[in-house]
């Protein structure tokens, strides 16, 4: 049996659709305006219920066992690791720059790298001259809640989205919905 699914023609019909729009922008109207000002205002309004607290735990993870094991890859397989840390935000990158990337259980990347991939925040996987370049973006902070702006942001949020759009967001929910 063979099964198989192929996206590739209808991807780039829409990337090109997307690239032609970027070539030929519109200023935003001044509804379009005010909707980007309340989207603002509700990601600003939803951030300050949180203050962040360094995790140590975390910090531990990223800068010493994660950037080593990935050091160690790199001089073996042939490539770059760069390790950049916010202190202020708390956040922080781990790039890999190289050559194909073989993970192996007798290495130990394999689980290094599946850990890296659920502690990451976003990850992609980028082509760039000829190489892999792989992206882990990531939080070192828990954050603690220490004010309930709730109503508020309900309200901001019945500004922006249609009621249809607003029954499928969760707005209490500690992660951005926007």
């Amino acid at each position: 049996m063979k099964k198989e699914v192929d996206f590739i023609a209808e991807f780039e019909k829409e990337e090109a659709e997307l690239n032609s729009e970027k070539a030929n922008p519109c200023p935003p109207t001044e509804e379009q305006y005010q909707k980007m000002k309340l989207g603002i205002e509700l990601v600003e309004l939803k951030q300050s219920q949180y203050q962040k607290r360094k995790n140590e735990k975390l910090w531990d993870l990223w800068t010493n066992t994660f950037y080593s094991i990935m050091c160690d890859t790199a001089r073996i397989q042939g490539g770059r690791v760069t390790l950049e840390i916010n202190e202020e935000n708390l956040t922080g990158s781990l790039i890999y720059y190289g050559h194909g990337l073989i993970l192996n259980s007798l290495v130990g990347n394999r689980t290094c790298f599946a850990v890296m991939m659920d502690k990451a925040h976003e990850v992609s996987i980028d082509p760039v001259d000829g190489l892999l370049k792989i992206t882990f973006l990531f939080h070192l902070y828990d954050k603690i809640k220490v004010a309930d702006y709730s109503d508020e942001i309900k309200e901001l949020a019945a500004q922006i989205y249609s009621p249809q759009y607003l029954e499928h967001l969760n707005l209490d929910d500690d992660e951005d919905f926007i």
